[in-house]
């Protein structure tokens, strides 16, 4: 009687190539011949896995050229999440306080071992300071959060970064959001080896690169990034007119550009961008005809040129300008109602990342708070080529109804958009919970509930949380309080 193991290899590599992860493991166990099948690099390879995996953070990392190994327990990771995210009580493994005395302003994840964040004190008298910190996460040789490096920032700070080629460092851009007039961004070399490596505070990690004087005056909005690519929002007014543009700047090569945005779209607090490696995408609410578009538009040659420019200040007549032009690609969702909130991921697109994740919540008619908010998930396939018309997006790929009497608040997507977290206010008893979504996998249900067990006794307050900030590869959410406090909470 013939066996499994009596297949030609290439059938049984065809066979193992088209099981799920789950399956694959599943085999693996059962001898020691099956065992070494599903530990071939081309099997794991050749998976379609649509989860968040905990990767190295590598920029232009390549799935294919990840040993078998690695790739196994990053996939293996990702299931034993998606499991306990999936449960009606899902399990909370950790909790770690960050010993900070001053309010959290911003966060934000580098990779899985490191978090960068930008705090203020405001209990100086007639000073407001503001430090950047750069913390390393609990491991198994430590166990609680230890601060690294720290960086005193002007008043008003905010700050990107994104990890650069090779993912050994990462590049953080500190300016000042909202500031009239400003000297320029402060751009920082972040030693992500080092850092993670660090038993002890290590101030060399964090080094300041340059000093890149700005051609523009007027109103900062926030700057992206996405590698060695900055984009920064400005509001210029001019003789009394109104202007919005884009200072493009190439951090490797120095080179900058102006970006004129079309008077038609509208202002800051209704539009966003996202910034990719060779385009950028710019995301708008037009509430005379309401739906969200896309409009994605190719960098000029200048900025993608190799050539190395001088670091000088030159004034804004120095600087090239260039309209918007024509979008090589536009994306339209028309099916949203008048009244929604839109949140998209803070994190760095890479050349990986083909497709803008969103999550709206709305509600419809307009004011009403008895009226039930809905919540939605899209994805949008983003395309770098020239399309001949716009792609109509209709349906979501995950909708799901809030509770009445209930208002989503402050609101987090994952960068894939497999998963979002906020937290949720009853207005008929004024109490706050921590709540989830993710998107159904095939054959799977789509998943909304609390975020962890309410039976939990937690060290802080809900209605304390100030500002949350989530990684859902690894399912850790960053909670601030308004009191200064801060937590890591690892599901």
């Amino acid at each position: 009687m013939l066996t499994l193991l009596d297949l030609p290899q290439d059938v049984l590599l065809t066979i193992y190539a088209s099981l799920s992860p789950q399956d694959i493991l599943a085999l693996k166990q059962t001898c020691r011949g099956l065992h070494a099948f599903g530990c071939v690099d081309y099997v794991w390879h050749q998976l379609k896995v649509d989860l968040p995996l905990d990767l190295p953070a590598i920029p232009e990392l390549d799935v294919n050229a990840v040993p078998a190994a690695t790739l196994q327990r990053s996939i293996m990771n990702a299931l034993r999440l998606d499991d306990n995210w999936r449960r009606r009580q899902p399990c909370l493994k950790n909790m770690w306080k960050i010993p900070n005395s001053e309010l959290i302003y911003q966060a934000q994840f580098v990779g899985t071992k490191l978090l960068v964040i930008l705090s203020r004190n405001t209990r100086t008298i007639n000073k407001i300071q503001a430090h950047l910190s750069v913390w390393r996460l609990p491991t198994s040789r430590c166990t609680q959060p230890l601060r690294i490096a720290t960086i005193e920032c002007v008043p008003g700070a905010r700050f990107s970064l994104a990890i650069q080629k090779g993912g050994e460092n990462a590049l953080v851009i500190v300016f000042g959001a909202g500031v009239v007039s400003f000297k320029g961004v402060g751009i920082y070399s972040l030693n992500i080896q080092d850092a993670e490596d660090a038993d002890l505070p290590d101030p060399d990690v964090l080094k300041l690169k340059a000093i890149c004087p700005s051609p523009i005056e007027g109103i900062i909005g926030t700057t992206y990034m996405s590698g060695h690519m900055v984009a920064i929002m400005v509001a210029r007014y001019p003789a009394g007119t109104r202007r919005y543009q884009i200072l493009l700047i190439n951090t490797l090569t120095n080179y900058k550009t102006i970006l004129d945005i079309p008077r038609h779209y509208l202002e800051f607090n209704q539009m966003q961008l996202r910034l990719f490696p060779e385009a950028i995408a710019i995301i708008t609410y037009n509430d005379r005809a309401p739906g969200i578009d896309i409009s994605v538009r190719a960098f000029s040659a200048g900025i993608l040129s190799t050539k190395i420019h001088p670091q000088s200040n030159l004034s804004s007549l120095s600087i090239p300008e260039e309209p918007w032009g024509e979008a090589i690609s536009e994306y339209k969702l028309t099916s949203m109602p008048s009244f929604f909130d839109l949140c998209i991921s803070p994190e760095s697109a890479t050349r990986a990342d083909d497709k803008l994740s969103l999550m709206v919540f709305y509600r419809q008619p307009r004011g009403a708070p008895t009226i039930p908010w809905d919540g939605a998930i899209f994805r949008f396939p983003l395309s770098f080529k020239r399309q001949s018309k716009p792609i109509i997006i209709s349906k979501p790929v995950h909708q799901f109804k809030l509770p009445r009497h209930t208002q989503p608040d402050i609101v987090c997507v994952g960068k894939t958009g497999h998963r979002g977290i906020w937290t949720e206010r009853r207005w008929d008893s004024d109490e706050y919970w921590l709540k989830r979504v993710s998107i159904p996998l095939p054959g799977e249900e789509p998943v909304t509930g609390d975020l962890f067990s309410r039976d939990i006794t937690l060290p802080f307050e809900l209605y304390t949380i100030q500002s949350l900030w989530f990684e859902e590869a690894t399912g850790r959410v960053v909670v601030a309080l308004h009191t200064g406090d801060m937590f890591i909470i690892e599901l």
